[in-house]
């Protein structure tokens, strides 16, 4: 028994104008007029359209975060000076120990000439630890990169490396 497959000819393959029917049957109705090139360039534009709107936002981002953590930081050292001016000069020391202990953060107290009068790492011992970015692995290597080269396309100017001034007084920190 052999399997048979019916096929319908319509009117214009019976006169000999296959061409055309076979023509208007492959114009698809849906693509509005638009070529396989056509279609491939939009979704290739739209998909570069989002890149540069995500790395728009990140930066916008990352921006917010950073004023937000200048403001926190500025928010608790106005409270901590607030905090300590109403504190007797003997009760100092521990206060300005216990609130760098519990901010994790390094208090300096300096005097109306601009010499150092307390320091909360002198009293309870360092909260934090800077690392030399040489000892560090690759994977921290491969972020200072990522991060450099972030800066570089949305055109951010590059940090500056922290250094401890040699003569600790006010005049020393410019913030």
């Amino acid at each position: 028994m052999a399997l048979g497959t019916a096929l319908t000819m319509n009117d214009a393959t019976e006169t000999g104008d296959a061409s055309e029917s076979e023509g208007s049957d492959l114009v698809l109705s849906w693509s509005g007029r638009w070529t396989l090139t056509h279609r491939i360039l939009a979704v290739n534009i739209l998909t570069l359209v989002l890149i540069a709107f995500s790395i728009i936002y990140l930066d916008v981002f990352r921006n917010r975060l950073s004023k937000e953590r200048v403001r926190q930081t500025r928010t608790e050292a106005v409270v901590t000076a607030a905090a300590l001016n109403e504190i007797p000069l003997a009760a100092r020391s521990p206060a300005l120990a216990a609130i760098g202990n519990s901010t994790g953060g390094r208090i300096r107290l300096y005097g109306p000439g601009g010499r150092l009068v307390a320091d909360s790492w002198q009293l309870s011992g360092p909260t934090y630890r800077l690392v030399d970015p040489e000892t560090q692995g690759w994977k921290k290597d491969a972020a200072r990169a990522l991060d450099r080269g972030f800066n570089t396309l949305v055109g951010a100017r590059p940090l500056e490396d922290f250094t401890e001034p040699r003569v600790d007084r006010l005049q020393s920190w410019p913030e």
